[in-house]
């Protein structure tokens, strides 16, 4: 079975080290925020040559920044073996566990997965 995990990098919060990441948003997407959330964005609207913009603390990891990757690995190695998967020491992309007496191989990329077990149910049960 293969399966794209939806959203991965936005269900992974950003590390709670004191080191805030801005974003600086332009154009359009400031209006649609401000749109929909007019008392939590309109009061930080400012202009700078005379377009508007909106800083932000980015609360949860984003695809695209360089840190994203890696906290959803972290995130999601940490469900696995919560799961009692035992990740591959020669690869650590690969995790696999006993299920009703046969193994049980999750291999990913990003947020790509496959899982393979020879009963099809434990695949969908993964998923």
């Amino acid at each position: 079975m293969s399966a794209d995990v939806p959203t991965a990098f936005i269900q992974t919060p950003m590390p709670d080290d004191n080191k805030k990441v801005i974003m600086k948003i332009k154009g359009v997407l400031v209006h649609l925020m401000v749109e929909q959330a007019p008392e939590a964005y309109g009061p930080h609207v400012v202009c700078e040559n005379g377009k508007k913009v909106l800083c932000v603390a980015v609360l949860k990891a984003l695809c695209g920044m360089l840190v994203s990757s890696l906290l959803w690995y972290n995130k999601f190695k940490k469900d696995l073996e919560g799961c009692g998967f035992v990740f591959n020491l020669y690869d650590l992309c690969v995790a696999n566990k006993m299920v009703n007496g046969k193994q049980c191989t999750i291999r990913f990329h990003a947020d790509d997965l496959m899982c393979s077990h020879v009963d099809p149910e434990v695949n969908t049960k993964f998923l």
